[in-house]
């Protein structure tokens, strides 16, 4: 299942981060600013500067958590999985190999 959502997560991040994708941000970025530079917007346009700047910033963080969740899931790839080491390190009788050193 964790391969399924990484290759989720991946082909997400892969999207956004191709030439469409940009040029929506940079379009929208262009429209924020000229809203904000408007002299004497009307409240509906406040309003959308303001919905305009919480978006991409729940973006960002958003973004940066997806990126996350998928390092993570491509480490423990990497590494195993935790039962698999809990495995490799334990003797027969299933006592701790590193305890048994001690």
């Amino acid at each position: 299942m964790s391969e399924k959502l990484f290759n989720l997560a991946q082909g997400f991040l892969n999207e956004m981060a191709g030439k469409d994708a940009q040029d929506s941000f940079e379009m929208l970025t262009n429209f924020m600013e000229a809203l904000e530079t408007k002299d004497d917007p009307e409240h509906v346009e406040i309003y959308l500067v303001d919905n305009i700047q919480n978006f991409l910033e729940k973006y960002k963080i958003m973004e940066n958590n997806i990126r996350s969740y998928a390092t993570n899931v491509r480490e423990s790839k990497d590494a195993g999985t935790t039962l698999a080491n809990l495995y490799e390190n334990e003797s027969h009788d299933g006592r701790a190999l590193s305890k048994l050193k001690e």
